[in-house]
C-alpha cells in the first residue's frame, strides 16, 4: 500500500521512541486524528537521524518555535525559522530540505486528515480554504501568548483523558484555527513587496500546488491574467531561474518524495504527474537528476 510522508511523521516518532515511551510521553501525543509536540530538543533529536528529504505534508500543521533556528526549503522556497515565530503548513506543502541548529525547539499541533473539522466547508478561515500553503510571521507578545494558552488547553484534554469532550476540544481547535488566520492576515497587512515581488510569489505558489499535473507556463500566464513572457520576465527578475526552471525543480521534487517514500509504481507516476509515458517520465527525470527513477529509488 502507498504511503505518503510527513514531516517529522508522528508514527515515526512513536517507533523511534518505543524504547523510551514512558521518558517521552511528556513530549508528544499521537492517536489517529491528531498529533502534538509538547517540546521539541529530544524530539528533533531522535528524529534528525530518521528524516529523509523531500517529503509531503498531508495534514494541518501549526508551530511556534522557541528557540533555536532552522532552514528549512518549504514549497521550493527557502524559509528561516527563529524563536518567536508562528508557522503554518497546508496539506501537500512540500519540503526538500531541513537544516536546524542543537538547541532549535519547536511546539506544535497536526491535524490529521481524519479529524473532522470545526467548521462548515463554506466557513473554513482563510488560511484553510486552499489559497495558503504556508505561511512564517514572527508573531508579537499578544500573539505567542494566546497561541501558548490554546495549545495548553489542547494537550491537557487530550492527554489528561481517554476521551475528552468532544465539544470542548473542537472549540479550541476552532479558536487556534481563527487564531492562525488572524495572525496570517495581520503580517499580509504589512507593506514590504514590490509588485514583481508580488507576482513571483504568486507563480510559486501556483507552481507548488499545481506542477504535478501542470507542466507548461502558458496555464501559470492564464492563471494569473498575464502574458508567459511577461510573467517569464518577471520570474527571472526576481528569482534568476526562468519559470520552466522552477516548474521543473517542483516536479522533481514530487517525483524524488514519491520514490523514497512509496512504492507507487512508475507507470502510477507517470498517470497522476501527466507524463505521457513511462519512457518519457524516466527520461526527464535522469535529465534534471542524472540518475534514472529507480536509481533513485533504491538510494544509488
Amino acid at each position: 500500500m502507498a504511503t505518503r510522508p510527513q514531516l517529522f511523521d508522528f508514527s515515526l516518532l512513536s517507533t523511534i521512541s518505543e524504547p523510551h515511551k514512558a521518558a517521552m510521553r511528556e513530549y508528544f501525543f499521537l492517536n489517529r486524528e491528531m498529533g502534538m509536540v509538547r517540546s521539541g530538543i529530544k524530539v528533533f533529536r531522535r528524529l534528525a537521524s530518521h528524516l529523509s528529504t523531500p517529503f509531503i505534508i498531508d495534514d494541518h500543521r501549526f508551530g511556534i518555535v522557541t528557540q533555536g533556528e532552522a532552514t528549512v526549503t518549504i514549497n521550493l522556497q527557502e524559509k528561516t525559522l527563529c524563536a518567536g515565530m508562528m508557522a503554518f503548513l497546508a496539506p501537500g506543502s512540500i519540503i526538500t530540505d531541513i537544516h536546524f541548529s542543537p538547541d532549535f525547539d519547536v511546539r506544535g499541533l497536526a491535524l490529521f486528515a481524519s479529524y473532522p473539522m470545526p467548521f462548515p466547508a463554506d466557513r473554513l478561515p482563510g488560511i484553510f480554504n486552499g489559497e495558503v500553503r504556508d505561511f512564517q510571521c514572527p508573531a508579537d507578545e499578544q500573539q505567542l501568548d494566546i497561541t501558548h494558552r490554546l495549545m495548553d488547553l489542547i494537550w491537557l484534554m487530550v492527554t489528561s483523558s481517554d476521551s475528552p469532550d468532544r465539544a470542548t476540544l473542537n472549540s479550541l481547535i476552532a479558536a487556534l484555527m481563527n487564531h492562525y488566520d488572524s495572525v496570517y492576515h495581520a503580517c499580509e497587512r504589512i507593506p514590504s513587496y514590490s509588485r514583481e515581488q508580488t507576482i513571483y510569489d504568486r507563480f510559486i505558489y501556483l507552481v507548488s500546488r499545481y506542477a504535478k499535473q501542470e507542466h507548461h507556463l502558458a496555464f501559470y500566464a492564464d492563471k494569473m491574467c498575464l502574458t508567459e513572457r511577461y510573467l517569464g520576465s518577471v520570474v527571472r527578475q526576481v528569482s534568476g531561474l526562468t519559470a520552466k526552471q522552477w516548474i521543473d525543480k517542483s516536479l522533481i521534487a514530487c517525483l524524488q518524495a514519491e520514490l523514497r517514500h512509496s512504492d507507487k509504481t512508475l507507470a502510477q507516476l507517470a498517470d497522476e504527474m501527466n507524463f505521457p509515458n513511462t519512457s518519457f517520465l524516466c527520461k526527464y527525470f535522469k535529465r534534471l537528476t542524472t540518475l534514472s527513477p529507480l536509481a533513485y529509488r533504491n538510494g544509488r
